[in-house]
């Protein structure tokens, strides 16, 4: 098992994830553990293309000076593969849920750099997912130091909204916002609303969050000296099933999420279940 595996989700954290539809779980992966994945990275990050991986720049309309988010590392860099299979993430994921099975959707590393520029506007994860279900997890796991300053701001209880904002994909950068749907709005203009309340976190590197897919999420610049980069995880549990459309994000090197039968359970090989209750 990689790094130190935590305790068992508590009711608190349970109750906060349904509260706020976001959870910050601490020492996910030890300090130690956590420079493993970074290394990994810094490795990597030498030669994206020569590992066969793509910055976003390349896929994307949108420019983020100095921030950028490389997708499927695991997938296409065996060595990534471990922070999955042996990591304690799964089990938690699946206690925060109640869920029965826990099983590997996505994954992605995002980087800001000191001084970046780059904001990541307000959005949800679910409006660019080929899928349908409550059981939809995404954690957010900090390698490196982070805060408000340039890591992810939470809007609690953001997820009870079911509207399915036009998402900012590689698929809908080619096309315009059709009638009857509207982009995420800006919530930095409700900064000091009573009715709105922001989550922010410092964050250790192996800390993680734990998010909801509906949860409006949001992250600044880097105004910090020191670089950003976090290490994503998308996980899927017993009611998630295919939902695609035509907005939602391309699938990984071989798997074609449009070819998906709706309706049908994400399934191995390439969404392998990796926790099982009682096993």
């Amino acid at each position: 098992m990689i790094g130190e595996s935590p305790g068992r989700v508590t009711d608190a954290d349970r109750a906060a994830y349904v509260r706020d539809g976001v959870v910050c779980l601490r020492g996910v992966l030890s300090r130690e553990t956590a420079r493993d994945p970074l290394a990994l990275w810094d490795e990597v990050a030498e030669d994206l293309e020569g590992h066969g991986l793509v910055h976003t720049a390349k896929e994307r309309k949108r420019a983020m000076p100095g921030a950028f988010a490389i997708k499927h590392p695991s997938r296409i860099v065996p060595a990534f593969k471990p922070f999955m299979t042996e990591s304690p993430i799964a089990r938690l994921v699946g206690e925060i849920l109640g869920a029965d099975s826990v099983g590997f959707y996505w994954d992605q590393v995002f980087v800001k750099e000191p001084g970046s520029t780059g904001r990541t506007p307000w959005h949800n994860d679910a409006a660019g997912h080929p899928l349908h279900g409550e059981q939809i997890v995404g954690v957010w796991i900090a390698l490196t130091e982070a805060s408000p300053a340039n890591g992810l701001e939470c809007i609690a209880g953001s997820y009870r909204n079911r509207e399915l904002y036009w998402p900012a994909t590689a698929y809908s950068d080619l096309n315009p916002i059709p009638e009857g749907r509207r982009g995420c709005p800006d919530f930095e203009a409700r900064r000091g609303d009573p009715d709105v309340t922001f989550l922010g976190w410092d964050m250790a590197p192996g800390d993680a969050l734990f998010i909801h897919p509906r949860t409006l999420h949001f992250s600044r610049g880097n105004t910090t000296a020191a670089r950003r980069v976090a290490y994503a995880t998308w996980w899927h549990g017993d009611d998630v099933t295919w939902a695609h459309r035509p907005e939602c994000e391309t699938g990984p090197p071989g798997v074609d999420f449009a070819a998906m039968p709706r309706g049908a359970r994400p399934d191995a090989p390439h969404f392998p279940i990796l926790w099982r209750r009682g096993a």
